[in-house]
């Protein structure tokens, strides 16, 4: 039984993997040829609004109450974003799959409430909590996540043909490393802290901060006065401080500190956070290849490698003893192998690779899904204010 809506978050969100794993086992290397095609978008958000989000969403709601704060996120509330996130979710990849702009124009109204209902619940819980890094991540990690519902229906309605200011596929990375640096990077700040050393944690939060806010504002101000090519190297440039906080000073921290812990996920949450830095490098050669197999590659190295990976074992840390969780490594090697299947499956343009690597995605999904469901969702240790 379900105990709560922490752990109901927690046990669907490794059901998005499996659906995200079969539509690539089902399409193939199709899927994984561009970044800007339809059904590659519906695989995307399966990965960041379905696992991603999902699954921090949950993390967040058990984590809240353990900063003693007086009014947590109402049981009543949480289960209304769950259930309006699957809805607009499960919308916006029919609408993608399908190439209809009705479902996408459907998704619109559940995905407006649900995460802004998320944002506004964490920024109330924080109002009282006393201060600290834990709490200074939720809150950049609420404005991301409003942040990124603005961006995302701007971009809904710019591929059911309305306009909006600016290129459209920068805009669609913006959005992309907003969801990701801020919001889930700023998740993965509050939730592995490293206790004595509080000041690279504040300037983690600083860069963090910084790297969020400018890209969208410098996007809108290229726009809006019509300078030109310098647009995508400045937007480039303001995303830097965030890239640098979440994919090289986030994992030195932890890594150094040696605070990752002793649980079953801890091997998962070290694999995740010593994979940043190759995201970051990947991030390098897209930008100056021009290859579009890039862009597939750094989405997958982003969303299931670094953060898919440090999520698997944030999960895990909150199954302790779980049947499901006796076998920790099977589940970390189902996923570095669909990680890595994947990968060389599309540089080669392998389409029995990537039927593989969707093969062993839904694995994944199905063996966490199990480790998860198998005990309670406890509330993390409080770390230090």
């Amino acid at each position: 039984m379900l105990t709560s809506p922490a752990q109901l978050f927690m046990v669907t969100a490794p059901l998005a993997l499996v659906a995200a794993g079969a539509l690539l086992a089902v399409d193939g290397a199709d899927l994984l040829a561009s970044g800007w095609a339809p059904s590659t978008l519906a695989l995307v958000h399966l990965g960041t609004l379905g696992y991603l989000a999902l699954g921090t969403f949950g993390l967040v709601y058990a984590f809240i109450p353990g900063l003693d704060v007086p009014r947590p996120p109402s049981r009543r509330v949480s289960l209304a974003v769950y259930v309006l996130l699957l809805v607009g979710l499960a919308s916006l990849v029919a609408g993608f799959l399908t190439g209809e702009s009705l479902p996408l124009f459907v998704a619109l109204t559940p995905l407006v409430i649900a995460l802004p209902c998320f944002a506004v619940a964490v920024f109330r819980s924080l109002r009282a909590a006393p201060a600290g890094v834990p709490a200074d991540a939720l809150r950049i990690v609420a404005a991301s996540c409003l942040l990124t519902v603005v961006i995302g229906e701007w971009m809904l309605h710019g591929h059911s043909g309305m306009r909006f200011p600016g290129p459209r596929p920068l805009w669609v990375q913006v959005h992309l490393g907003v969801a990701l640096m801020g919001w889930i990077g700023g998740v993965f700040s509050a939730l592995i802290p490293s206790p004595g050393v509080a000041r690279a944690e504040r300037a983690e939060r600083l860069l963090l901060a910084i790297g969020v806010g400018l890209p969208p504002l410098v996007l809108l101000g290229e726009a809006l006065s019509g300078i030109g090519a310098s647009g995508p190297w400045i937007a480039a440039f303001a995303a830097l401080p965030a890239a640098t906080a979440v994919l090289l000073v986030q994992p030195a921290r932890v890594l150094r500190a040696g605070s990752l812990g002793r649980d079953d996920g801890a091997r998962a949450r070290g694999a995740g956070l010593a994979l940043a830095p190759g995201v970051a490098l990947a991030a390098g050669v897209t930008w100056f290849a021009g290859d579009p197999r890039w862009n597939v590659v750094l989405g997958w190295l982003a969303i299931h490698g670094w953060a898919g990976l440090v999520l698997h074992g944030l999960l895990l840390q909150h199954t302790p003893g779980g049947a499901g969780a006796r076998r920790p490594a099977l589940g970390l090697g189902l996923h570095l192998s669909a990680l890595a299947v994947g990968t060389i499956a599309t540089l080669a343009a392998w389409d029995a690779g990537a039927r593989l690597a969707g093969v062993l995605l839904a694995a994944t999904g199905i063996w966490l899904a199990v480790a998860v469901r198998a005990s309670p969702a406890r509330v993390p240790p409080s770390p230090r204010a």
